[in-house]
Order: C-alpha cells, then sequence, then structure tokens
C-alpha cells in the first residue's frame, strides 16, 4: 500500500493520504502557493522499489481549480534465493545477456540470495575448489517477485597427483 504526504506554504502538511487502487490520489489543500508531494510506502520501506520514495517538488497551486502532478512510475524490485550445497560455495548471478551481478550471501551461507533486481531472465552459478560448477536453468522474475530456486547441488571431482623428481630425488 502507498501514501501521499504534501507540504506546503509555511509548513503545512496534508496528508498522509492512502492512494487509491489504480494509484491516483486528490489531496485537498486550503493554503494557495507552492507545494511538494512525496509518495512512499505507507510502512515506509521503499526499498525494494526503483523510483521510490518520489518528491515533487515546486508545485504551484491554481487558486479554485484543480493542479495537476506530473505522473510518477516506479518499478517493485525482485529478489531470489538459492540454496547450495556444499555450504561454503561462492555464487554469482547473471542476467539473460550474461551481464554478471555479483555475489549474493557470502561463502559459508548456505544458501545464495540476491535481492533489489529489476524484472528479467536471470542464472545462479555456484562453484568450489574440488566441485563442478552448477548452473541453475534459466529463470524469468516478474516486478516485486520472491523467488525460491531448488538446490544447487555441487558434485564431487577426484584429483589424480603425483610428483617428479631426478636420478637423485631432487626436483628437476
Amino acid at each position: 500500500s502507498f501514501e501521499v504526504t504534501a507540504t506546503g506554504p509555511g509548513g503545512v502538511v496534508v496528508g498522509p493520504t492512502p492512494l487509491q487502487p489504480d494509484g491516483s490520489y486528490v489531496l485537498t489543500v486550503d493554503d494557495q502557493g507552492t507545494w511538494s508531494v512525496d509518495i512512499g510506502r505507507i510502512a515506509g520501506d521503499d526499498a525494494n522499489f526503483d523510483g521510490l520514495p518520489a518528491v515533487q517538488t515546486g508545485i504551484q497551486t491554481v487558486p479554485g481549480g484543480q493542479t495537476d502532478v506530473p505522473t510518477i512510475t516506479a518499478t517493485e524490485l525482485a529478489s531470489v534465493v538459492v540454496p547450495v550445497s556444499p555450504a561454503t560455495a561462492t555464487d554469482q548471478l547473471c542476467d539473460g545477456i550474461g551481464e554478471n551481478w555479483g555475489t549474493g550471501s557470502p561463502a559459508g551461507a548456505g544458501t545464495a540470495s540476491f535481492s533489489l533486481l529489476p524484472a528479467g531472465q536471470y542464472t545462479v552459478t555456484v562453484s568450489e575448489d574440488g566441485f563442478r560448477p552448477e548452473t541453475s536453468a534459466p529463470f524469468e522474475l516478474d516486478p516485486g517477485e520472491d523467488e525460491t530456486l531448488g538446490l544447487l547441488d555441487l558434485e564431487t571431482l577426484g584429483t589424480i597427483e603425483g610428483r617428479l623428481l631426478g636420478r637423485a630425488g631432487s626436483v628437476l
């Protein structure tokens, strides 16, 4: 849920007023002059939105008339969580065009967690020394979607070890 608050001449505050389901609002103001309009989440948690909080300043009211404020556009951001094994594996998120969005949770967390992502297609790759890297199937995130993927379980790789020495047993 979202709300709008307006601040006008002399610090007069109108609101907060909840936005209508279609995102519209009407504020009745008694004082004419220059106003600023602030739109954000009712709970104040705007972190998951690109474009919020949105503040428009310099809005001049029209005495006896309606003052239209330009439309504000905000996009809800998405997140993804992926359990990984072994827990010490490192992770990397890439979008559909191969751009690296960085790593999520610190190694050892047992979960790759990425947040504040725009909608789009992504993959998650996890790796660890001694294990075969694993990449998730491509997945699509819609605006505001919180996705949890299945476990990315790395397969242990075998090793072959040896040593080369000279005739006298010295390192060559």
